[in-house]
C-alpha cells in the first residue's frame, strides 16, 4: 500500500509507529526515534503501576482491622499476621489493637482466647504493651451467638473443644435369646441406653449380625473433611 507520513504500519511490521517516524528512523534519527519509544513503553508501565497500586489501596480500604481470612500461601501477605496466638506490640499495630481489644473493664477477667493486653511476660495487664492475636491453627472458625434453630456456639473468641452429639442406638435380637433372669426376652428392639439388659445366648445362631460396610477411620478427634490453609488477621 502507498505509506504517507500519517500511515501507521501493521504490527507484524513495527507496533503502531507512524511512517513519518518510521521514515526518520531510516533516514538516520534512529535514537530519538528509540528514546520515544522506550518513553511510550515507560509511560505504560507507569499506567500500569498506578493501577496496581490503586487496586492495592481500595483492598486496604475495604478491609478493615481485624478481618480474618485464608491464604493459600505459607507466609502471611504485607498488611496482615498469622493468626497463631502471638502477643504483638500495641504500639505497632494501633488500628488492630481498636479492632480486637476487649476493653480494660474485661481485660483481666476475659474468657476469650485474644484480643485482651498482656505485657513481655505474658501477664494480662491493663495498660500492657503487647495484645494477644486468635490462635487458629489446627481450629474452623464457627458462627458466633444463637441460631434460631437452636445451633450454640460458646461465647466470642472462647476456645472450644471437640464433640460428638449424644445419641441411642437400638438393636434387634433373637427370640431365643435370655437375660440373666433366664427369662426370654422375646424378638424386637430395644433402647439399651435407657432400658439396659445383660443377654446371653441360648441356643441357635448369634445374638444378632451386624454389617459395618467399608473402612472405618479413627482418630484422636472427630472432624469433617477438610484442607489446610493459612489463616490471617489484617491489621
Amino acid at each position: 500500500m502507498p505509506l504517507t507520513n500519517t500511515t501507521t504500519l501493521p504490527s507484524n511490521t513495527y507496533p503502531l509507529v507512524p511512517y513519518s517516524i518510521y521514515k526518520e528512523w531510516c533516514m538516520g534519527d534512529s535514537l530519538g526515534v528509540i528514546n520515544a519509544n522506550f518513553q511510550y513503553f515507560d509511560d505504560k508501565v507507569a499506567q500500569l503501576t498506578n493501577t496496581n497500586n490503586m487496586l492495592a489501596q481500595q483492598f486496604a480500604v475495604t478491609t478493615p482491622p481485624g478481618a480474618i481470612l485464608a491464604f493459600a500461601r505459607q507466609s502471611p501477605p504485607s498488611g496482615w499476621l498469622e493468626c497463631n496466638g502471638q502477643a504483638v506490640d500495641v504500639a505497632a499495630y494501633p488500628a488492630l489493637v481498636d479492632a480486637i481489644y476487649v476493653g480494660d473493664a474485661i481485660n483481666l477477667t476475659t474468657s476469650s482466647s485474644f484480643g485482651f493486653k498482656t505485657n513481655n511476660d505474658g501477664l494480662r495487664i491493663t495498660n500492657g504493651n503487647k495484645i494477644k492475636l486468635p490462635d487458629l491453627r489446627g481450629y474452623f472458625i464457627r458462627g458466633a451467638g444463637t441460631n434460631t434453630d437452636g445451633s450454640q456456639s460458646a461465647g466470642f473468641g472462647i476456645r472450644q473443644a471437640d464433640a460428638m452429639q449424644s445419641h441411642l442406638h437400638t438393636f434387634g435380637y433373637r427370640d431365643d435369646v435370655v437375660d440373666t433372669d433366664n427369662q426370654n426376652v422375646g424378638l424386637g428392639t430395644t433402647n439399651v441406653m435407657t432400658n439396659p439388659i445383660n443377654i446371653t445366648r441360648a441356643t441357635g445362631g448369634p445374638i444378632t449380625d451386624l454389617n459395618f460396610s467399608g473402612t472405618v477411620r479413627t482418630d484422636d478427634e472427630t472432624r469433617p473433611k477438610n484442607i489446610p490453609l493459612l489463616y490471617c488477621i489484617k491489621y
